[in-house]
């Protein structure tokens, strides 16, 4: 099998080939060389190409390189290859105006020295389970480079950061990704230039030097995932521009502090997110995180705030998630003076969603609040809801053992109310929903039977219901006329209800009607 004579098409700019599993060799007549041309032909294949890329190609095994007066590939930028196992020898060279590789699952495939003069153009590297002898040819140039952007990948040999990325005066994104291996950073640290450094699944690593951190004025986002296993605690304010602090599921991690340090300087940090394994510590007062909009803590532990909680006074956005006790109590955490907070999320912990639903503690200003994984409750009071004036969205998640709620308790306020996988609701009370209603979702709710006739409100637009298997039929006779769609999926007793005309009448005023993803207009 042999690919077509490309080559000749003068305006090609982007070649994708993916998926010719039993082709083996990609050879001259690729580019569209004559039968007897030598390498004094001063034809150029490819002359616009800027992409290109082959993908799941299991026994391509060679790939033979034009070599004439001309060099093929003058304009490419982009040279992608995924998923080609097989395939031995080197990457086609003289490639100027090449900006960026991608090599993922290419294991055999070897890069030698007579290429290395196009790393001084290139600008993101993507590389994917190579092994280290590809990786010493290609990355460890020392030549200059202008490189930006860096992504390596399960290349399990590797055992040390390799030069091309030292030697970059303008590298901007780093990602490591499970590099079990690699141990350490360099003592001087990475280039600082860095906007962006992503470490996921590297736990062997140990992180950058402590006495390295402050050189680092442009980096704004960091990540860590299942990383760095002797990292224990982590300073909030040691990188001077960070705003964005990912860690997840790092084995030692139980804290975050702030550094006790004369030159201390006000936090930018804008978003923190910490999922822990153990119980989790928060040693600092969090109101001098004057920039922090979103807050983000899960641990499978406790979770301990230090005396006097006093969170960041900008807060948008909060997610909690402790399967264990939280101290000090929410009645401590000084909620209702978050002024600017319009998303809530509250997971795992009864003690605070129960405090929260039954006292007034939440701000006015609170847009969102989702109740998650509250497994083992059977009932809310959620008197405390109805001074939420802004309150426009309401979600029960996972609430497994949910089977009630009491009447009038929402804010007239709400527009949007999901239940989703809350097994055992059966039901809703009759003046449960607020005049203001404008959507309700029912998703894997598998023990509902029913919806009083007067329950929905004359506003409501959209009604969705997905895997009530036991719902038997709708408030036929007090549909709201403002019902716009409804929606029924994997409901198997109300899709027989609505296959017969004298059901069917009963909702067919409804504009837009979709039952199992087939709609009626």
């Amino acid at each position: 099998m042999e690919l077509p004579p490309l080559g000749q098409l003068p305006s090609l700019k982007d070649l994708e080939i993916h998926g010719m599993k039993i082709l083996e060799k990609i050879g001259l007549e690729f580019y569209h060389v004559q039968t007897g041309e030598g390498s004094n032909s001063t034809f150029q294949p490819f002359p616009s190409l800027e992409r290109i890329k082959f993908g799941s190609m299991p026994n391509w095994k060679e790939w033979i390189h034009f070599e004439g007066t001309n060099y093929a590939f003058p304009q490419l930028k982009t040279i992608e290859l995924h998923n080609c196992s097989e395939l031995r020898g080197q990457l086609p060279g003289h490639l100027s105006c090449i900006e960026e590789i991608v090599i993922k699952d290419c294991p055999r495939l070897l890069e030698t020295p007579s290429t290395l003069h196009w790393l001084s153009s290139i600008k993101k590297i993507n590389i994917n389970g190579l092994a280290e002898r590809t990786l010493l040819s290609l990355l460890e140039s020392d030549s200059p480079c202008m490189i930006q952007d860096v992504v390596i990948e399960e290349c399990v040999t590797l055992l040390y950061v390799p030069k091309l990325i030292m030697r970059s005066t303008c590298l901007q994104h780093l990602k490591l990704y499970r590099l079990s291996s690699l141990t350490a950073f360099p003592s001087s640290g990475l280039p600082t230039s860095l906007q962006s450094l992503d470490i996921e699944y590297c736990e062997n690593l140990s992180f950058l030097p402590p006495e390295t951190w402050s050189n680092y004025t442009s980096l704004v986002s960091l990540e860590f995932q299942s990383s760095c296993d002797a990292l224990t605690s982590f300073p909030l304010d040691g990188f001077p521009a960070l705003q964005i602090l990912d860690i997840h599921y790092c084995k030692s991690l139980d804290s975050i502090y702030i550094l006790e340090s004369p030159s201390h300087r006000p936090s930018n940090l804008k978003s923190l997110k910490i999922t822990s394994l153990c119980s989790f510590k928060v040693k600092l007062k969090m109101d001098t995180l004057t920039a922090l909009e979103q807050l983000w803590l899960r641990c499978k532990g406790e979770l301990s705030f230090c005396e006097g909680v006093c969170l960041p006074p900008n807060l948008q956005y909060i997610s909690v998630n402790s399967s264990q006790r939280t101290t000090p109590p929410v009645t401590e955490w000084g909620l209702q003076g978050l002024t600017a907070l319009s998303a809530l999320y509250i997971s795992n912990n009864y003690d605070v969603v129960n405090t929260l639903l039954m006292e007034s503690l939440l701000p006015i200003s609170l847009v969102s609040l989702t109740i998650s994984d509250l497994g083992k409750i059977n009932a809310f009071d959620v008197s405390g809801l109805r001074h939420l004036s802004s309150l426009q969205s309401l979600n029960f998640e996972w609430c497994e053992e949910l089977e009630s709620l009491p009447e009038n308790c929402l804010p007239s306020s709400l527009k949007s109310l999901i239940f989703l996988g809350c097994g055992r609701l059966k039901s809703l009370p009759e003046n449960f929903l607020p005049s203001s209603l404008k959507s309700l979702i029912f998703l894997g709710c598998g023990k509902l039977e029913s919806l009083p006739e007067n329950c929905l409100p004359s506003s409501l637009e959209s009604l969705r219901i997905w895997n009530c298997e036991k719902l038997e039929s709708l408030p036929e006779d007090n549909l709201p006329d403002s019902l716009e769609r409804l929606d029924i999926n994997i409901c198997p007793l109300l899709e027989e209800r609505y296959k017969r005309k004298e059901h069917w009448s009963k909702i067919a005023h409804i504009p837009v009607i979709s039952i199992n993803n087939k709609v009626t207009i």
